[in-house]
């Protein structure tokens, strides 16, 4: 969670998946706080907790029309992958992947 004030303006989370796998669920930034890192910030915290829990690769899925989204991932280093588990046969999702270094790089909040 990020805060201005006390004004909460953007999350998200990781929930584990199967094995050293955890995906990144409910990213979000409000409309009043973006276009100031903070989507950036809070994928490479999530990234930084995910190691520390000993997690290997995140994945994550987002809907096709989410263009910033996709982007966001894109320059974090996501792949794009077919959609997996309840995404699977979703038209609508597209779905992505990033394998992560061993140990966290200082950069995110």
């Amino acid at each position: 969670m990020a805060y201005m004030g006390q004004e909460a303006v953007a999350c998200g989370a990781i929930r584990p998946l199967e094995g050293t796998t955890a995906e990144v669920r409910r990213m979000f930034v409000s409309r009043s706080a973006r276009r100031q890192g903070l989507s950036t910030a809070v994928l490479q915290e999530l990234e930084a907790q995910a190691i520390r829990r000993g997690y290997t690769k995140l994945r994550l899925e987002t809907g096709f029309k989410q263009k910033p989204a996709i982007a966001l991932y894109k320059s974090q280093g996501y792949v794009h992958i077919q959609p997996f588990d309840q995404y699977a046969g979703d038209p609508t999702s597209v779905c992505f992947e990033k394998i992560l270094p061993r140990e966290h790089k200082p950069g995110g909040i």
